[in-house]
């Protein structure tokens, strides 16, 4: 699992290195998204409105959620890419599993996005004359809200394998996303995911409050229930796919059809139906063969083997039963899978 984090974190330097205008890109657009709102809003309240803290408090949000957002869509919009670039396959089969890895790229990932998020904020502190106060245990709060949102985006993938077309759900959730880091992390809000670690982030950056060991660890408590319910929840959609009987590579062209914009039940009812078809067949074959296997037994009971020579059974008998028939059968009985005309699930 190290070489497989220092693999990912070395493809993340060099994709820094040769590729530094996507990180500037990623920065206007970032800096005049939120420039742009801050305008707007001076605008509609007139030209001595002042914002006090509150220009602080929701400069601090929007870094939040800049920051969160890489790993959510990494995890959500991540596999419907894998299914796009055919290598969804390739990722479930790996020896690590699906799970482990996107979450090392994820983390190895991190680096790039902490500097992101450093720029946005120095380029809008800047252009809005908004203070925060960065220390080194503000760093905490961050990661924890990053681990809540890995938990979002196993829940958002889990959906993409279920219903397979959720772009628009997922375009959606990303500014839900931005409420649930805006969200006070008081009262009932601190059962919302994400809120109590972004509330301290907020306080921490806005108000140059300290670090409080009770809040980080509600916070961490929160984004790690969250966590695992969406590992559970991702688990289970792959559990089911697979009880359907789909194979990573059905499930990879099911996924493909959706992104395309074609309704993907149809298809997935005609996989169903042929697998359906084969199963039948197969479990003719063995019905044949069960009752020649019987006849034979019944034959066996009655006779004997003739003197020193082969078996009567073996010497009078040629098999009438289908070569595929002979491979499901031993299948079956060695709990091995058919090699031919197969009709187990997903490997």
């Amino acid at each position: 699992m190290l070489e497989l984090f220092l693999a990912e974190f070395w493809r993340s330097l060099l994709t820094l290195r040769r590729y530094p205008l996507e990180l500037v890109g990623a920065v206007v657009t970032l800096s005049l998204l939120f420039y742009l709102l801050f305008l707007g809003a001076r605008f509609l309240a007139g030209p001595g409105a002042e914002f006090g803290d509150r220009l602080e408090a929701v400069l601090a949000g929007y870094l939040l959620w800049t920051f969160t957002l890489s790993s959510y869509n990494s995890l959500s919009f991540g596999l419907m890419e894998e299914a796009q670039t055919g290598t969804l396959e390739q990722v479930f089969l790996t020896p690590y599993g699906p799970i482990p890895l996107f979450l090392v790229r994820n983390l190895a990932d991190l680096l790039a996005q902490g500097l992101l998020v450093l720029l946005v904020a120095l380029t809008l502190m800047a252009l809005t004359g908004a203070r925060l106060v960065f220390t080194p245990g503000g760093v905490l709060p961050f990661l924890v809200v990053v681990l809540g949102g890995y938990g979002l985006g196993f829940a958002m993938a889990s959906l993409a394998l279920l219903f397979k077309r959720v772009g628009q759900v997922l375009g959606l959730s990303q500014f839900l996303l931005l409420f649930l880091l805006q969200a006070p992390g008081s009262g009932v809000f601190l059962f919302l995911p994400l809120a109590p670690g972004a509330a301290l982030a907020r306080r921490m950056l806005a108000e140059g409050a300290p670090l409080e060991a009770w809040s980080l660890g509600l916070a961490f408590l929160n984004s790690l229930a969250y966590f695992l319910l969406g590992l559970f929840l991702f688990r289970g959609a792959v559990g089911r796919a697979k009880r359907l009987g789909l194979s990573l590579e059905e499930i990879r062209e099911v996924l493909a059809l959706g992104e395309r914009g074609v309704p993907p039940c149809p298809r997935v009812l005609a996989l169903v139906e042929e697998k359906l078809r084969r199963l039948e067949d197969h479990l003719r074959l063995l019905a044949e063969f069960r009752d020649e296997l019987a006849a034979l037994r019944a034959e066996a009971s009655a006779t004997s083997a003739a003197g020193d020579g082969i078996c009567g059974l073996i010497e009078r008998h040629v098999p009438r039963h289908e070569p595929q028939a002979l491979r499901v059968a031993a299948a079956v009985l060695s709990r091995r899978p058919v090699r031919k005309g197969r009709f187990s699930g997903a490997s």
